[in-house]
């Protein structure tokens, strides 16, 4: 059966856990609220393709907030950076039907915007694949997201202890 190596001690020693619980943590299927910095520095992990290490938990999809600082709008896909204070990622928006163009929400620079995403890698560029953005009309959005962010942290930490001792983690 194929396992996941997580470092749930903080030391050498590595505990396996089955691949078929790993949906089983709810943060898995979630929007983790991060900085920006905190995605770019997220570890990918090694044993399944496509996800990352959030202290003991392993995410696919994050939530960010900050200002569109360029745009680069083209037939498939629309570009746009988005900065946050703590670092600038590039998030893509992809057009598969040929009114996906037609969103309501349109990037413009100096935007402030909320963006899902799925976290992808391309040309070994940290990304994030935009599945759902909203622009931000209250100016305190920004700042409401770094709350969120700073006590969301300590619930990521600490709850690696407590997930193991619910029975899906014994």
């Amino acid at each position: 059966m194929a396992a996941i190596a997580d470092d749930v001690t903080g030391g050498d020693e590595m505990q396996q856990k089955p691949v078929y619980k790993l949906g089983l943590d709810p943060l898995h299927w979630t929007n983790a609220k991060l900085f920006i910095r905190d995605v770019l520095e997220l570890e990918e992990n090694s044993s399944i393709p496509g996800t990352y290490k959030l202290y003991s938990h392993i995410i696919l999809r994050v939530c960010i907030v900050g200002y569109i600082v360029s745009v680069d709008k083209r037939e498939k896909v629309t570009n746009f950076k988005v900065d946050d204070g703590t670092g600038v990622i590039m998030c893509s928006r992809w057009k598969n039907k040929p009114g996906d163009e037609e969103d309501s929400t349109r990037e413009e620079l100096g935007m402030l915007i909320k963006v899902h995403g799925r976290i992808k890698k391309y040309n070994n560029e940290r990304q994030l694949i935009v599945d759902y953005k909203r622009k931000e009309r209250n100016p305190n959005a920004e700042v409401l997201h770094w709350m969120d962010v700073i006590r969301l942290n300590e619930i990521y930490k600490s709850e690696g202890e407590n997930l193991r001792s619910i029975t899906c983690y014994s």
